[in-house]
């Protein structure tokens, strides 16, 4: 757990995130790819809870204290510039750590706005399967590094898919064709001649 920090050090709030939960995603990132090391989530629940956590009495719920903890953790310009590849699922470990048997059921952890993509200054990979259904594409423009956007289903037509031709590094984009409009087909088309992988699914 090196990178512990005592609930007395935490901030006050999730900044600069505007969104609580696509700090949660981030800090899944960090922790999957070696940059925070909290541990296990067993050691976690354990000291933050001073050994009173039993998950099969209390793993049906969502435990606040340990929601808190990490819209409170305080990241680093450093941290935020070691994000790479950033996933929205409903599987990420994060949430098992806050709600030990959370089935995906519930909206807890939905992510309502990509603002904060602007916050990951290196941030090449990014996709969705679960947890946000905003249908902007004008919104990836805050991450003009990416290179892979993969789209999950939303369930109705994209809208400014112009943006994509925005994005200078994209090599790889999918999406749902029944999330398709028809200003999609031009901007697909110079996509693909620029050499960008384009998979429809």
């Amino acid at each position: 757990m090196r990178d512990w920090v005592p609930v007395a050090d935490l901030q006050k709030d999730h900044a600069p995130f505007a969104d609580p939960n696509f700090k949660l995603a981030v800090i899944d990132a960090l922790m999957s790819n070696g940059t925070l090391d909290l541990g296990d989530e067993w050691t976690f629940q354990d000291r933050l809870s001073k050994g009173q956590y039993d998950y099969e009495r209390d793993g049906y719920t969502l435990n606040r204290a340990f929601l808190s903890y990490f819209r409170q953790y305080p990241l680093t310009a450093a941290h935020l510039a070691a994000v790479e590849e950033l996933w929205f699922d409903g599987g990420l470990d994060i949430y098992g750590w806050i709600f030990t048997f959370w089935g995906g059921e519930t909206e807890d952890f939905d992510i309502d706005s990509l603002a904060d993509l602007a916050l990951l200054p290196n941030l090449r990979v990014f996709g969705f399967s679960a947890m946000h259904d905003a249908n902007d594409l004008a919104a990836y423009l805050r991450a003009p590094k990416l290179e892979v956007l993969d789209l999950g289903l939303i369930g109705r037509p994209w809208r400014n898919w112009d943006a994509l031709l925005q994005l200078p590094k994209l090599r790889k984009f999918r999406y749902f064709t029944t999330d398709h409009a028809p200003e999609a087909d031009e901007v697909l088309a110079t996509l693909r001649a620029r050499g960008v992988t384009i998979n429809e699914y």
